[in-house]
């Protein structure tokens, strides 16, 4: 099946995964760092949720832990491609992955 026969959901170049409820992301931007929850994750960004505003265009360092005692999951370069509130306490930010680090 060609990319054009493929339902919209399904053309992107990296499929999104869920991520289960609680796994946590840190972002660290200049001398801040924020705390937030990470929704989904593909090979190309992640969706995060966090209590403030991500600044749109902005380079930053996100770090997906699990609660299983991993060390960072992924860490990653990643830049603020969207930042969007879903409530009044809460900000989603979708987040380009540029370069991961080991």
């Amino acid at each position: 099946m060609s990319r054009e026969d493929q339902s919209y959901s399904e053309k992107r170049n990296f499929i999104r995964m869920n991520i289960p409820a609680g796994t946590e992301v840190t972002l660290k931007l200049d001398e801040k760092t924020l705390k937030g929850e990470c929704i989904n994750l593909s090979g190309s960004g992640l969706l995060v949720a966090t209590r403030e505003k991500l600044p749109e265009d902005v380079t930053l360092l996100a770090e997906v832990s699990s609660h299983y005692g991993h060390a960072p999951t992924l860490s990653a370069r990643a830049r603020v491609v969207r930042s969007e509130t879903t409530n009044q306490q809460t900000w989603e930010s979708g987040l380009e992955i540029l370069e991961i680090i080991d």
